[in-house]
């Protein structure tokens, strides 16, 4: 049936042709929306990344560069250890030495020898070399070189610089001669002190006879 427009009708007319059957209008554009939504969700998301990421380095104080090592200052030596190493070992005056000067002889104790300028040397006989020999030995001679350094009431101070024998004198060991008067009380003898010999006497022409064989 179709209505005319003014009354229904059971079939159209031969010469009208049929309407066309009305379709639903197609949709078009929301694949091209869900597109534009989707480009700037992704825009919008990488300028919040980017802007996020700018202001955490703003407000982000670099670390500090890490300074090299300062190179440690030599050591100083200490004020004691440069006088010691620098200052010579005092000397003593011929005047204060003139007592203990020249030759002076100890039977078997040997020969000393002293200088002005403070040198000496103890020559002996040597009788480690034979130790079954008498006392003036197997005919070595034994040397002690020592140095005075002070002289203070009669007694004279110093220390070995050279030895042939360590077992008779060793380097560094101390040295003492005390002046004192002859058993006579006319002349001087010296009791001498250097290594394994303690206090021994020494004389000189003007106390002879108070040291044996001296």
């Amino acid at each position: 049936m179709y209505w005319d427009g003014q009354q229904w009708h059971s079939a159209p007319p031969a010469d009208q042709p049929p309407r066309p059957t009305p379709t639903t209008p197609r949709r078009r554009g929301r694949p091209a929306l869900i597109a534009a939504l989707v480009v700037a969700l992704v825009v919008l998301a990488g300028v919040i990344g980017v802007t996020g990421f700018l202001l955490q380095h703003r407000h982000t104080s670099p670390a500090p560069a890490a300074q090299p090592a300062q190179p440690a200052p030599p050591a100083q030596p200490t004020s004691s250890a440069v006088s010691s190493a620098a200052a010579p070992a005092p000397r003593v005056g011929a005047q204060e030495l003139a007592p203990f000067l020249g030759e002076w002889g100890g039977g078997h104790s040997g020969r000393i020898e002293i200088h002005p300028d403070g040198s000496g040397r103890w020559r002996y006989p040597d009788v480690s070399t034979c130790p079954d020999a008498p006392l003036a030995g197997c005919g070595v001679i034994g040397t002690a070189d020592f140095m005075l350094t002070s002289v203070t009431d009669g007694t004279a101070k110093g220390r070995v610089t050279a030895s042939s024998n360590p077992v008779y004198a060793s380097v560094g060991g101390p040295v003492t001669i005390v002046q004192g008067k002859s058993w006579q009380g006319t002349g001087v003898v010296l009791a001498v002190s250097i290594g394994r010999m303690g206090g021994w006497n020494f004389c000189n022409d003007t106390s002879p006879h108070n040291c044996a064989e001296s």
